[in-house]
């Protein structure tokens, strides 16, 4: 009889925490929108027990949990492979079969359950992994270096955009169409509600700030938490 595969403790451990901690950081989205990930303001103006909380998510557990259950994943995926192979079975039978299974149960949970699954995303991603289990750990850390690379590079142009786009809007003679792109942009991370002294008075993009009759009002879309 083949003794049953022992679980690595220590594994499991960790990928309770991170688990617990993804939950953690996408509870906002369970109720908010999309843009709640990146500015407490994103339904109006946050109390201060708001903003300590959205800070210390944002700070102690947002990106740091989905990094760490991605290195968990990896490391699941390398005891599969190795496991299958010192069973003589396919490594990549195995690990496919087990990525198409996660697929469908992320599609599922995707169409039935909550808009920010990962779990096909992972599978997707899982599939081509297999690809690089076995290239040398400098390649594994060049190719992983030149991913950073792109993401930040992509990060460092939506900002710049969101830059440019709020200078447009708010020079004199500005375009109603750029003034409107502006504002959706705007909408989308919330806006605090306008000061007292501001209440009755006009909002306008000449005055320089915008405010939203709409604020707080934004509009929901996918996330990859």
């Amino acid at each position: 009889m083949t003794p049953a595969p022992t679980r690595i403790a220590t594994l499991d451990v960790i990928r309770g925490v991170a688990v617990m901690g993804i939950l953690a950081a996408n509870i906002a989205a369970f109720g908010f929108p999309e843009f709640a990930y990146m500015t407490p303001a994103s339904m109006g103006s946050p109390s201060t027990p708001d903003l300590i909380a959205w800070t210390a998510t944002f700070i102690v557990i947002d990106g740091k949990m989905r990094g760490l259950f991605s290195f968990l994943f990896g490391a699941s995926m390398l005891l599969v492979i190795d496991r299958a192979s010192a069973n003589g079975d396919d490594p990549a039978t195995i690990h496919l079969r087990r990525m198409a299974w996660l697929f469908v149960f992320g599609v599922a949970h995707l169409y039935l359950l909550w808009w920010g699954d990962i779990l096909a995303h992972y599978a997707l991603v899982g599939a081509i992994a297999y690809m690089f289990a076995r290239l040398p750990v400098r390649w594994l850390i060049g190719l992983g270096l030149a991913c950073i690379a792109v993401q930040t590079l992509e990060l460092g142009t939506l900002t710049a955009y969101a830059f440019d786009l709020h200078a447009a809007a708010h020079k004199a003679g500005a375009t109603a169409r750029t003034i409107a792109n502006w504002q959706s942009l705007a909408d989308q991370f919330g806006q605090p509600s306008p000061p007292p002294w501001r209440a009755n008075s006009r909002s306008g993009v000449a005055r320089g700030t915008i405010w939203s009759r709409g604020a707080g009002r934004t509009r929901s879309g996918r996330s990859r938490s």
